[in-house]
């Protein structure tokens, strides 16, 4: 399938308010009026711009449609990924052609949208994107023919910005896989990317992963080192899928220092390669896998995908 780059990543939240709050004030960003898709789409959402790629906070429209029964399932979260396609018609025929069901296609705002069933890719949601070239890649944010967001009552209250974290970019997705082989393959081959050469953390942080390059932003799989260990033992409970975002920052301490000044808990710092990292707790951050990332020099993207000094993905 012919992909241009990743458009926007989903985060589910049942209070839409309360998280563009949160959201704004950790990022220093401004998020759109709400935009509702057409039809039976029963979801309303709101997105920002991150660095070129779009945070959609999406919520239902209704107590009882299928976004308030898919939020009650599954909790609030990361949900999936929108890829910018140049053709949805032309995708839709190759996905259906390899077995992979296309469900759901909408019209929101100037783009035409479709989603593969997540049955079929991973538990991820992938949602299919096309509108027109000259738009730059975020559609829908703050400044391309939408205002600013005035909460769901229409308010106008404004809403307050500090920048927590001063964020940079959005580095990398991450999505949690059983099998990393299968996952690479099934990827490499849906998105016509290549992978980099295992990356393992510290011992004590029980996981193993490969990032491939989509337009400057990784897409990361992961999976457990050990079948006892915690990161298996949270796939086996909550399931393959997207779990978050890694959020590239100039200065990981003091992003630490004032998130916990915010009373949120900071877990897992590591070194990995020539990255530190470390994670706010997902309890905090509306069950998102929020990752903070710092490397040591400029390097533009993802530092750790193919080309920056990994070789290629060879199964094991």
């Amino acid at each position: 399938m012919k992909v241009e780059g990743i458009d926007h990543f989903h985060i589910g939240v049942k209070d839409l308010d309360a998280a563009v709050r949160f959201f704004s004030d950790l990022f220093d960003t401004a998020f759109s009026e709400i935009i509702t898709s057409d039809g039976e789409g029963d979801a309303q959402g709101t997105v920002c711009d991150l660095g070129g790629v779009g945070v959609e906070l999406v919520s239902s429209l209704t107590s009882d449609g299928w976004m308030a029964k898919l939020l009650e399932k599954r909790g609030e979260g990361c949900y999936g990924i929108s890829f910018k396609v140049p053709s949805i018609d032309e995708a839709r025929a190759e996905l259906e052609a390899r077995g992979l069901r296309v469900i759901r296609r909408t019209v929101v705002g100037k783009a035409i949208e479709a989603h593969i069933h997540p049955k079929d890719t991973y538990d991820t949601l992938i949602e299919l994107c096309e509108y027109d070239a000259q738009l730059p890649a975020v559609l829908r944010a703050l400044g391309h023919g939408y205002g600013p967001y005035q909460g769901s009552s229409r308010t106008g209250q404004p809403v307050k910005r500090n920048g927590i974290l001063k964020a940079q970019s959005v580095d990398h997705i991450h999505i949690g896989v059983s099998d990393l082989d299968a996952g690479v393959a099934f990827f490499s081959n849906l998105l016509n990317i290549k992978f980099c050469a295992v990356l393992k953390s510290e011992p004590e942080d029980d996981t193993m992963a490969t990032v491939g390059n989509l337009g400057g932003v990784g897409l990361e799989l992961f999976t457990g080192l050990s079948p006892n260990g915690w990161m298996s033992q949270l796939l086996e409970k909550r399931g393959q899928g997207c779990y978050g975002i890694s959020v590239r920052v100039p200065d990981i301490d003091e992003a630490i220092a004032n998130l916990r000044a915010r009373g949120l808990r900071v877990i897992r710092r590591t070194v990995v390669g020539g990255a530190i990292e470390a994670h706010i707790h997902p309890k905090d951050t509306y069950g998102i896998m929020i990752e903070l990332i710092q490397y040591e020099s400029l390097n533009a993207g993802v530092a750790r995908a193919l080309g920056k000094g990994y070789e290629t993905y060879v199964a094991r």
